[in-house]
């Protein structure tokens, strides 16, 4: 469960949620971008790109579910800037930095790098269609 505070829901206007995303520390996918936090999610979910159907990256907000406790309340965060993506017929992929305050940033985790077994599984962490957050095994 530990892994799951780094997946983030992506909002849509009106609060919705339309899909998964999940935190990165720049510096795993560039070494220019080095300890920035970034959230990678699918371009059919948010991108510049219209075509690709998802949300315009400005109405995006996220959320991390697994970081709420019973006395907090939910914080969402707003797109800053859009660093890459690819449209949905290529990868199906966004990179965007997200705007973090100092104080939160600390407390996020970023995803891990590799696969990690439990018990001889792997697991799924995602919100489907937008929905509740669920952990499936693999398989």
């Amino acid at each position: 469960m530990e892994r799951a505070r780094s997946v983030a829901l992506i909002r849509g206007p009106g609060g919705r949620g339309i899909g998964t995303g999940f935190l990165v520390r720049g510096g795993d996918l560039h070494p220019a971008l080095d300890q920035e936090l970034l959230v990678v999610t699918n371009a059919h979910v948010v991108s510049e790109l219209q075509s690709d159907g998802g949300i315009e990256p400005e109405q995006a907000m996220i959320t991390f579910e697994a970081q709420i406790g019973a006395a907090s309340t939910e914080i969402l965060y707003r797109v800053s800037k859009t660093l890459c993506g690819s449209s949905k017929q290529d990868l199906d992929a966004s990179v965007w930095s997200p705007r973090f305050k100092a104080s939160r940033r600390a407390r996020l985790p970023s995803a891990c790098r590799r696969w990690t077994m439990v018990n001889g599984c792997v697991y799924i962490i995602g919100h489907p269609k937008g929905g509740e957050i669920l952990v499936l095994p693999a398989g």
